[in-house]
């Protein structure tokens, strides 16, 4: 044993040092005479020493894998950072004034939104020409069916059809339902002004590529006021070839007429991006960019070339609040070599 008040050092030229994987001496730490590790960063005094600690024993922790931010893009792209040219209240109206909406973008208007991402809400912004001040709504509001559907276009902006339905490929119901929102929710700031959230999806829409289409149709507010959101008029520069937009004054209606753009801000979260991993015995899947609190099944298969609906499902599961997950398989060497995939209800 070491003199008291001496370094916590023992000399022994034979000492065989022994760690588990995974864990070394990277760095030189010692204590003299403190409760934590002092010195950390001075050698042995002599060629050849080194320093280690007493065994003590650790359990592994699970693998903490980042979740990547919400991604935005804003549409038609060129309005960022500037206002637009007019107001469009159509989205917002009031009791008694129902709507339909159609709205078309070019990849080029949706600012970069990569292919396979998760699109999970729909924000807008209060008119450039609304007044300093200007708040909106007054009080609390609700439209008690607001029906948001997302698409892939079957026609190309300059050939879009004044009957909505035939704008659409592979359309998806994202919102149903009543969608309120408190008052004073939307505001004026700088130019451009902020952008609030308005629409929260109960189903993620994921892009397919190519020209987006968004169909809005509610039935009018519970309230008396609307408000002008901001917008691009059908002369503004990339109207007709990279954005377009057709209205009609009724829920549900089949076609519309050529209107102005509302300005929209697209929330997305990035495609499920996943690894795998042996732990000890175990195969470990981790990922994230899943919906918090979504759904997604572990599928396995020995043959790569089945369709996926042939695929077995081994467990279902929600993604965390961050939207990550991990599954942990145990390794049977009885079984043949396993596939395992991601797949979204």
């Amino acid at each position: 044993m070491p003199e008291a008040g001496g370094n916590q050092i023992v000399d022994d030229s034979g000492i065989t040092i022994q760690s588990e994987p995974g864990v070394d001496s990277v760095r030189f730490l010692r204590q003299i005479g403190s409760p934590t590790l002092a010195m950390p960063d001075i050698p042995p005094p002599n060629p050849g020493d080194a320093f280690f600690g007493p065994t003590f024993t650790f359990t592994p922790g699970p693998v903490v894998v980042i979740p990547a931010p919400p991604g935005v893009v804003v549409a038609p792209s060129n309005y960022t950072t500037k206002g637009g040219s007019v107001g469009v209240n159509t989205l917002v109206r009031n009791a008694g004034a129902p709507r339909t909406y159609q709205m078309q973008f070019t990849p080029a208007a949706l600012g970069g939104l990569p292919v396979g991402a998760r699109i999970t809400e729909l924000r807008f912004r209060l008119s450039t020409n609304a007044a300093p001040g200007l708040t909106f709504p007054p009080d609390n509001t609700t439209w008690s069916d607001y029906e948001v559907t997302l698409a892939q276009a079957a026609n190309p902006i300059a050939n879009m059809n004044s009957i909505f339905a035939a704008n659409m490929l592979s359309p998806v119901l994202v919102k149903d339902g009543a969608l309120s929102i408190n008052a004073n929710s939307f505001a004026t700031g700088t130019i451009p002004h902020p952008f609030n959230s308005f629409v929260v999806f109960d189903t993620p829409y994921v892009y397919q590529g190519g020209d987006l289409v968004m169909l809005f149709s509610h039935n009018g507010s519970d309230s008396l006021t609307n408000a002008f959101l901001d917008a691009a008029s059908s002369t503004s520069p990339g109207y007709g070839t990279a954005y377009r937009a057709f209205s009609a004054n009724s829920f549900n209606a089949t076609s519309g007429i050529q209107a102005s753009l509302t300005v929209v801000q697209i929330v997305f979260a990035p495609s499920i991006s996943q690894t795998i991993f042996l732990n000890g015995t175990d195969v470990v899947i981790a990922g994230t960019g899943g919906l918090p609190g979504g759904t997604y099944q572990i599928l396995v298969s020995t043959n790569i070339a089945l369709p996926i609906s042939q695929w077995t499902p081994v467990a279902t599961n929600l993604f965390d609040g961050s939207g990550t997950f991990h599954y942990t398989n145990a390794i049977n060497a009885d079984l043949p070599a396993q596939l395992f995939r991601i797949a979204l209800p």
